[in-house]
Formats: structure tokens, sequence, C-alpha cells
């Protein structure tokens, strides 16, 4: 093989060519590892929208860095509107865990994170309430808010 074959024309601005191989592996083994990252949060639930009950909730909280949870009522008109929304969220936010808790169903959660409107999205970093939806007054005020 000659110089200039394994150069790729490197007077012209390109990269010698076992620089390009280097860079093309190391892309190929970020990618890899980004993959490995996703699939073990899928594995702890993330990518997809879940019911969970009470006695799972705390689990799930904690045991994820970002984790959002909606407490809702199976009955409430709202409630679904905010289901459809998140579970429309979740694949697209992999870092984040995206549950939702029947508030009839956990009153101890309900009166501990001080749930008093419905729906109500709390999020949880590390497994501490930082920041919280109370029904759809943050967003708008309307059922046809864009995520």
């Amino acid at each position: 093989m000659s110089a200039t074959a394994s150069i790729c024309r490197h007077r012209h601005g390109f990269l010698p060519f076992r620089r390009l191989e280097k860079l093309h592996a190391e892309r190929i083994a970020s990618l890899k590892k980004e993959a490995e990252k996703r699939e073990a949060k899928v594995r702890q639930g993330h990518g997809e929208y879940r019911e969970v009950t009470e006695g799972e909730f705390l689990g799930e909280v904690t045991t994820s860095d970002l984790a959002i949870c909606h407490f809702y009522h199976k009955g409430f008109y709202r409630c679904k509107i905010m289901d459809k929304h998140l579970k429309s969220l979740a694949p697209k936010y992999i870092d984040t865990k995206f549950i939702k808790l029947d508030a009839e169903n956990a009153p101890f959660f309900v009166s501990k994170l001080s749930v008093k409107t419905l729906p109500c999205v709390i999020f949880f970093r590390k497994g501490i309430a930082f920041e919280r939806l109370i029904g759809f007054q943050d967003l708008g005020g309307k059922d046809d808010f864009s995520p």
C-alpha cells in the first residue's frame, strides 16, 4: 500500500486512514455503552408507563435517579388525559421512570405526600419529591396541552 493510499488525501483536509479507524472504533464503543445503559434502565422499568401498588411505590421511586408518579383516580376524566400524555412521554425520556398510583388504594402515600387534588404528578430525584403538577393549572388549564 502506498503512503498516499493510507493518508486518504490528507493534504486536502481528510484525516489519515488510521485516525478514521480509531474514531470509528471509539464511536462504536460509545454507542455500545449507551445501548447497555439503556437496556439496564429498561430492566429497571424505564421506558414504559405502568401502574404500581402502594407496596411497590417506595421501591420504584428510590431505585431510580429520576421518577415521575401520577396519583390518579380511575373515574376522573382529567386523570385519563394525564395518563395519555405520560404514556407518550415515557419511551422518549428513558432516564426517567414513569409510574402511576391509584390514590384510592394508596392512603398512606396520599397522606404522607399531601396529595389533595387529582391528577397530581410528583417528580422524584433519588426518592425525594422535588416538584409537582397539581391538576392542569401549570399546563395552561386546558385538556389539550402539548407535552
